[in-house]
């Protein structure tokens, strides 16, 4: 059945799913496949170092204005819970494209 699927997959629409920012495993789910069998394609691709670097970007943007519009709300719980989620996506982003967002 997987391979079945995986052969059936529209990768240039799961790409473009991934650079919106959504995540492999949402993906992985909602096509009925595992998330390691997902993985294994994407990597395969050309662009897909691009389309991660994408991904990432668009997280740390969204979620750096969701902290400014806690702040501007004047919302301090809310405000500390998106700062603490902006560092955990800014600490996956510098594992995942070093070269981008390295130390």
């Amino acid at each position: 059945m997987t391979n079945r699927v995986v052969a059936q997959l529209d990768l240039d629409a799961v790409i473009q799913r991934i650079a919106a920012g959504e995540y492999q495993s949402k993906i992985a789910s909602d096509l009925g496949i595992p998330k390691q069998t997902l993985s294994r394609h994407l990597r395969a691709r050309p662009d897909w170092r691009d389309t991660l670097e994408a991904a990432h970007e668009t997280r740390l943007d969204t979620t750096e204005q969701q902290v400014e519009q806690a702040l501007d709300a004047r919302d301090w719980d809310l405000a500390r819970g998106r700062t603490e989620q902006l560092k955990r996506r800014e600490w996956r982003a510098e594992r995942e494209c070093p070269s981008r967002w390295g130390a």
